[in-house]
């Protein structure tokens, strides 16, 4: 008999805190619309400023980082992130329409699922069978982000922003996934801002006879920490290397000027936060 009283006594506080719980969601969706109004106002500026693309990939990603050391375990950080990908998605579209060019020559169906997941299944995807085709699209505007495989060894897509206004500025997923082995490069027609944790891409030509571990040396030299992530022979007296950087490099560090030195063209591919 008393385990029945004392079950009535918890049954009867339910109600009440279901009215607590309903009255935070209240204070959320009230949140949720004081963001967007705030959202609208930096649209503004950013049309004002004459951006490309809206999007703060870097910016979004320190976000989230400070948002996961402050909430507790009882939120499991794919939780977490996937939560506020959606309202920051939401968010982009807001402020822009937003087209994605997918370069995905083998198909695989698990791009577009990341793709989603990270930003939304609103935004427009548009399927390229070129990669050539599609990096002239961005430059004519016409597609606002690229999303491209993080290429392998019979991959040349990366040579081609050599020479481009196009940049790198995220690498998707954000959050190490169980899910898919596969990750991919966002491109797009944007300055790349630093973030707390940064790997900058770098990209370098020779004419000399170097291979992945004489570039790497001269690289540590400068003190860069780095690690190679492609090389490629293109011609008999031609080798050009694909590198992370641990940190942001700026296209002025004078780092850069030194490898000069070795005879080695370096041009920065773009920057991404790194993953949690």
């Amino acid at each position: 008999m008393p385990s029945q009283k004392k079950s009535k006594i918890i049954h009867s506080k339910l109600p009440e805190l279901r009215q607590k719980i309903d009255e935070v969601d209240h204070q959320i969706i009230n949140l949720l619309a004081k963001r967007m109004d705030i959202v609208d106002e930096v649209a503004i500026l950013k049309r004002e400023s004459g951006n490309n693309i809206f999007i703060k990939s870097n910016r979004e990603a320190d976000m989230i980082k400070d948002i996961t050391k402050k909430l507790d375990s009882r939120y499991p950080i794919s939780h977490l992130v996937a939560i506020w990908r959606k309202i920051i998605s939401a968010a982009n579209l807001h402020e822009q329409d937003v087209n994605i060019g997918l370069y995905n020559p083998e198909q695989i169906t698990d791009y577009k699922y990341l793709i989603s997941d990270h930003y939304s299944s609103e935004f427009k995807i548009f399927a390229f069978e070129e990669v050539r085709k599609l990096i002239a699209d961005i430059e004519a505007k016409k597609i606002r982000i690229g999303i491209l495989p993080v290429p392998k060894n019979d991959d040349f897509w990366w040579q081609l922003l050599a020479d481009s206004k196009i940049k790198i500025f995220a690498k998707l997923p954000f959050v190490k996934s169980q899910v898919s082995d596969h990750e991919l490069f966002c491109v797009a027609i944007k300055e790349v801002e630093p973030s707390q944790d940064d790997i900058t891409l770098l990209y370098l030509e020779t004419k000399n006879q170097l291979d992945a571990n004489q570039v790497e040396e001269i690289l540590q030299q400068v003190n860069f920490e780095v690690e190679c992530i492609l090389s490629q022979n293109l011609a008999q007296d031609l080798n050009v290397f694909l590198f992370e950087i641990r940190g942001f490099v700026s296209e002025d560090d004078p780092k850069l000027d030194k490898l000069s030195e070795n005879d080695l063209w370096a041009n920065i591919l773009g920057y991404y936060a790194t993953q949690i």
